[in-house]
């Protein structure tokens, strides 16, 4: 029984609350006006259009610059490492060089972890 109260309860509020939205205002525009509106208001004169020469390239705010800026990788060294001449299952093996990283990945610092150097040094 009180289940069955709870739900009819729960029915009326959400009922109540979509009657108490406001009305979407009517308007007799269509988007094709809305779109040709808002095409005129971005209007750049002949003048200063963009060209090609213009080299905004670190203006422009991308995915791969956000993360990098707010996510900048930790240092992970390369570890050189020599491998002696040695036998394996009888069979000589000469010496070499092998790189291996410190982490098996690369650590990322989190937002405000790495302190920014003072410019004024």
């Amino acid at each position: 029984m009180q289940a069955l109260i709870k739900l009819i309860a729960w029915i009326s509020i959400g009922l109540l609350t979509a009657c108490a939205t406001p009305k979407v205002p009517q308007s007799d525009l269509t988007v094709r006006d809305i779109f040709a509106a808002q095409e005129q208001d971005s209007y750049v004169p002949a003048d200063r259009a963009l060209v090609a020469s213009d080299n905004l390239a670190g203006f422009a705010r991308t995915a791969d610059t956000e993360l990098k800026q707010l996510f900048p990788k930790l240092p992970n060294p390369t570890l050189i490492l020599y491998v002696f001449p040695h036998r394996s299952g009888g069979l000589p093996i000469p010496g070499y060089t092998t790189a291996l990283r410190m982490y098996p990945a690369d650590p990322f610092a989190l937002p405000g972890e790495l302190s920014e150097p003072d410019e004024s040094d």
